[in-house]
């Protein structure tokens, strides 16, 4: 798939880099109108193209900005059109000006409703580098519900638990939950997970 990355007129997004997927690349990387993600630039090579890490997968790229190994690039989803994912590049300051009428417009372009709850955790999943999409919504969404329902510590534990790939399931979130909400040691924890 080749994928596009451009800036609009959007105050938030600027530049442009063009990506296609790596044929090396152990998983297809799949993308959805409106998510937000985060890449990383793991190399420039000889030839000007640039290595990417973007949800888990390195795709080859090539910029029209001056890039840097270890950037961090936050982009927009923007449109998917004959086997190609446009992506705006939104800078750090854009990302930090998002307003809520804009993160709701994206929520609701990737199928999910936008209210305050949703908007909350797509600014918490933003604050912990992960892709602003459907599945890591509705994740976050079920774990809190696990544990009590929608707070701002079940929202913290949930990111924290998807960032650090903890699963987020039934027999494992509300052990991992109860630790860091409260003065649990590990010992206490391994214990009531192997029990």
């Amino acid at each position: 798939m080749l994928i596009n990355v451009n800036g609009t007129n959007n105050q938030a997004a600027s530049d442009r880099v063009v990506l296609s997927a790596n044929p090396a690349a152990e998983k297809e990387v799949q993308f959805n109108q409106g998510e937000i993600l985060k890449g990383v630039v793991r190399e420039i090579k000889p030839d000007g193209t640039i290595s990417l890490l973007v949800k888990g997968s390195l795709v080859n790229a090539a910029s029209e900005v001056t890039v840097t190994p270890g950037q961090h690039l936050y982009l927009l989803v923007d449109s998917l059109k004959g086997g190609q994912a446009y992506l705006k590049l939104i800078t750090a300051e854009g990302l930090a000006g998002l307003d809520d009428n804009t993160l709701s417009v994206n929520l609701r372009s990737i199928d999910v409703p936008s209210n305050p709850d949703t908007i909350l955790i797509a600014r918490r999943l933003l604050q912990h580098d992960l892709p602003v999409n459907q599945q890591n919504i509705t994740e976050i969404i079920n774990a809190m519900n696990m544990v009590g329902g929608i707070t701002a510590r079940n929202l913290q534990t949930a990111a924290f638990a998807l960032e650090h790939n903890i699963p987020l399931d039934k027999n494992i979130f509300p052990f991992i939950h109860q630790f860091i909400s409260s003065d649990g040691n590990l010992s206490r924890l391994v214990r009531e997970l192997i029990l």
